[in-house]
């Protein structure tokens, strides 16, 4: 029976340590040094178990084969890798300190969920694993992606395949290749146009799986069906609004689609003297959306034109049971 193989030696001094090992942590350093907030010099004496003598030893030879190594100010101070910009500036990666985790984590949670850009948004600001999604949160967060990969196809103009697509009518679930054109009602659902049929169709966010971003463009014609600013596609024919807005409903419009700033102009100087700061002028698929809008923001959007969307408004503030 041949010999059992035997364990690499351990040994406390780093001068006795062997190669492969001494290669071994200082891959583990720079995996260390990489993660989101970096370490301080404790936790890497003691997560790599060595003496502080031997860890500045080690630091300064990373700093020797590429890998410069920076720290905060803060105390105790937390080491980092110094990534290089790709135009070869330095960008200084610091972690955030406890009150700034806090602060970030009720502003991130301000935005709600499901939402196309949070899950980006946590990927580039680095953020420790305290912001990380909990068990409760993982359906949001599979929402959020979807959203971001449906959002990136409408703005690059490239189709997008729905994953495990189940089907409200059979109930059969299957991939669906779409062009898409717009997130409405709200971004629950995908007003598309279908590539294997070249119908318009739309699609609901619970029902996706998965969203993957494809490589081929969108070719086939976009649809008079597509969805307004305020996600609404309730007839086949356009209707042009008006609308005067104050600076805050103006930001909430943006809010709705970042689209309709091309549609708004600046209020004229009578217009700005009792209050208004933009006018807004744009195709709508009937009255429901704009007209959401303009109830859910009283004094603060005056409709300017046509008169039926302001006949449409008053009805519904008449009909209204408080």
């Amino acid at each position: 029976m041949p010999a059992p193989i035997q364990p690499f030696p351990e040994s406390t001094s780093d001068n006795n340590a062997i190669p492969q090992q001494k290669l071994l942590a200082l891959l583990r350093l720079v995996r260390l040094l990489k993660e989101p907030g970096g370490r301080t010099m404790a936790q890497l004496l003691s997560e790599l178990d060595k003496k502080q003598r031997t860890m500045q030893r080690y630091l300064r030879l990373l700093e020797e084969v590429g890998y410069p190594v920076d720290k905060t100010t803060t105390q105790p101070a937390r080491y980092f890798l110094f990534e290089p910009a790709p135009e070869g500036r330095g960008i200084r990666h610091e972690p955030l300190n406890d009150q700034e985790t806090e602060l970030l984590s009720l502003r991130l949670a301000d935005l709600g969920t499901p939402n196309p850009v949070l899950a980006g948004l946590r990927q580039k600001l680095q953020l420790p694993a305290l912001l990380l999604p909990q068990p409760h949160e993982l359906r949001s967060l599979r929402q959020a992606r979807i959203l971001e990969t449906l959002a990136l196809g409408i703005e690059l103009r490239r189709q997008v395949r729905l994953l495990a697509y189940e089907s409200g009518n059979t109930g059969t679930v299957r991939d669906r290749d779409v062009e898409p054109l717009a997130l409405a009602n709200n971004h629950t659902q995908l007003a598309s146009n279908d590539v294997a049929t070249g119908q318009y169709r739309t699609y609901n966010l619970n029902r996706m799986g998965g969203a993957e971003l494809l490589d081929a463009t969108c070719t086939l014609p976009d649809s008079d069906r597509r969805p307004d600013v305020f996600g609404m596609a309730e007839t086949d024919e356009w209707t042009t609004v008006e609308l005067l807005l104050t600076s805050r409903s103006y930001q909430q419009l943006l809010r709705e689609s970042a689209t309709a700033a091309a549609e708004c102009q600046p209020a004229t100087a009578t217009e700005q003297a009792e209050g208004w700061a933009h006018r807004y002028r744009d195709r709508v698929h009937g009255f429901h959306g704009v007209g959401r809008f303009v109830l859910g923001l009283p004094l603060e959007v005056r409709v300017a034109a046509p008169e039926s969307l302001r006949q449409f408004v008053l009805d519904k503030v008449a009909g209204a049971k408080w």
